[in-house]
């Protein structure tokens, strides 16, 4: 189990209480963002500045290749349901 959680982006660290599980005697986790998407690790955030910086580095990359093969299936099948020029002209 963690004994803290820390900020992906500027390495903030709060730590929890030991003695009492996971919970912290400030409670200042709970104000923390966890980003996650399928196939990508959760990445931690303590302030919007930082989960800004997250999206628009690693994290936001690791997405875009996760979803790279379904975004050119739906491209494919738009591509199929439009109209060809020879189509149109018809």
């Amino acid at each position: 189990m963690a004994n803290g959680m820390i900020c992906d982006a500027c390495a903030a660290t709060v730590k929890f209480d030991g003695n009492r599980g996971q919970e912290s005697s400030t409670g200042e986790e709970s104000a923390w963002i966890t980003l996650t998407a399928d196939n990508v690790r959760a990445y931690h955030a303590c302030t919007r500045e930082c989960a800004k910086a997250i999206i628009d580095g690693e994290f936001g990359q690791e997405v875009e290749s996760s979803y790279e093969a379904i975004a050119e299936i739906a491209r494919v099948i738009r591509d199929e349901r439009e109209p060809s020029d020879s189509e149109i002209g018809n």
